[in-house]
C-alpha cells in the first residue's frame, strides 16, 4: 500500500497462498450442499475464474500502483477496504474458534482459544509485510512438506474409480462450487493493493502465479480426499483434517498433530496479514496514531466482537458459509478498483 520497501514476487505469492490455505485445511462438509467430487471439479474451474476476477484490478494497479493513494475520494475507498479487511478478520477468528472448540479443545472457553491467536497475530502484523514475507517462506516449506507426507501416505488407499467422469456430473453444482471457492478467497481483493511493494510490471505475473498455486493446492487437497474416501466423504465433518488423522507415517504416527500445528500457524499468518491491511487503511484516517496502537486497537475490537458472537448461529454461518459474505470478493475485486480508476480519470479531466 505504501512504498517503504519492496518484497519479491514469490514472497507475495507464498504469503497469500498460506492465507488462502487456512480455510481449506479445515473445510467442513456440514455447511455445504456439494459432494467432494463437485468440490474437486469446482476447485479446478475456480482457477481461471479467480484470475478473471483479479484481472481488472491487476491491470489498473499495475499501470498506476498508487491509484488508491492518489485519489480525491481516497477516504471513501479506504473505508470500504477497511471494512472488508475487518469483516474477513472477524470471519477468520470465528472459523478458528469454531474448529478448535468443536474438533480439538471441546471444553475450552472461546476466549481462551482466541486471545493468544489475536495477540500473536498483532505481534506478527507489527513486524510489517517484510517480516511476514520472510517467515512465510519458511512456513510454506513446512506446509509443502506436510502435504507431501499426506500424499505419500494416502496413495495406497486412493482409487481413481471414486471420481465420476466429468461428463456425468452436474455442471450447475460445479459452477456453484467454483463460486463457493471464489467467495472464500479474499486474497484476490488485497493482492492488487500490493502493487507499490512489487517491482514495476510484476503484479499481473504475481496474480497468475497466485491463482495457479493456490487453486492448484485447493484442488490437490480436495482430490486427495475424493480419491481416498469417495462418496463416504459426506459422512465426515472435516474431511481434509480427517485424512491427516487417518494416515500414519513412521514415528510421527498420525499426521493430525503436525497438520494442526501448521494450521494454527496459518491462522496466525492470516490474522496478521488482515491486521496489517486494516491498519494500513485506518492509518490514513488517524495519521497521528502509532501503528502499534492501531494494530492492538483493531485486534482488541475484533476479539471482543468474535467472543460475543461465539457459539451463535450467526458465528457458524460467518465461519463456514461463504454465501454469508456473498459478493464481497467478486464485487469488491471489480467495483473498488474500477471505481477508483473512474474517480482518478475524472480528476485528470478536471485538471
Amino acid at each position: 500500500m505504501n512504498q517503504d520497501s519492496r518484497i519479491s514476487l514469490w514472497q507475495v505469492v507464498l504469503l497469500l497462498c498460506l492465507s488462502r490455505m487456512f480455510s481449506v485445511m479445515t473445510m467442513c462438509m456440514v455447511y455445504t450442499s456439494f459432494t467432494i467430487q463437485e468440490m474437486f471439479y469446482g476447485a479446478l474451474l475456480a482457477i481461471p475464474l479467480a484470475f478473471l476476477v483479479f484481472l481488472p484490478g491487476g491491470l489498473l494497479f499495475q499501470k498506476r500502483p498508487r491509484l488508491l493513494l492518489d485519489n480525491r475520494l481516497k477516504g471513501v475507498w479506504m473505508t470500504g477496504y477497511f471494512l472488508l479487511a475487518v469483516g474477513w478478520l472477524l470471519m477468520t477468528l470465528l472459523h478458528l474458534d469454531f474448529f478448535l472448540g468443536n474438533a480439538v479443545f471441546l471444553q475450552a472457553p472461546s476466549i481462551a482459544l482466541l486471545w493468544p491467536a489475536v495477540l500473536a497475530g498483532c505481534w506478527c502484523a507489527y513486524q510489517g509485510l517484510e517480516g511476514l514475507a520472510r517467515y512465510g517462506s519458511i512456513l510454506f516449506f513446512f506446509f509443502a512438506l506436510s502435504v507431501l507426507l499426506l500424499i505419500c501416505t494416502a496413495v495406497p488407499q486412493m482409487s481413481p474409480a471414486r471420481l465420476d467422469p466429468v461428463t456425468t456430473v452436474d455442471w450447475k453444482n460445479i459452477w456453484a462450487a467454483a463460486s463457493n471457492s471464489l467467495f472464500q478467497n479474499p486474497e484476490l481483493i488485497f493482492l492488487p493493493l500490493l502493487a507499490p511493494r512489487l517491482a514495476e510490471g510484476k503484479l499481473i505475473k504475481a496474480g497468475v502465479w497466485y491463482c495457479l498455486l493456490s487453486g492448484g493446492l485447493v484442488a490437490l487437497l480436495f482430490g486427495l480426499v475424493c480419491f481416498t474416501f469417495g462418496d463416504f466423504t459426506t459422512n465426515i465433518v472435516y474431511p481434509v483434517y480427517f485424512l491427516s488423522a487417518a494416515m500414519q507415517v513412521g514415528f510421527l504416527q498420525r499426521l493430525d498433530a503436525v497438520y494442526m500445528a501448521i494450521w494454527v500457524m496459518l491462522a496466525l499468518f492470516r490474522i496478521a496479514i488482515l491486521l496489517w491491511f486494516a491498519k494500513g487503511f485506518l492509518i490514513h484516517a488517524a495519521p497521528k496514531r502509532r501503528p502499534l496502537s492501531l494494530i492492538f486497537f483493531l485486534g482488541g475490537l475484533v476479539l471482543a466482537v468474535s467472543w460475543l458472537l461465539s457459539g451463535s448461529l450467526l458465528s457458524n454461518q460467518l465461519a463456514y458459509n461463504p454465501w454469508a459474505m456473498v459478493g464481497t470478493v467478486g464485487v469488491s475485486a471489480l467495483v473498488f478498483p474500477i471505481g477508483t480508476w473512474l474517480c482518478r480519470r475524472k480528476e485528470g479531466k478536471a485538471q
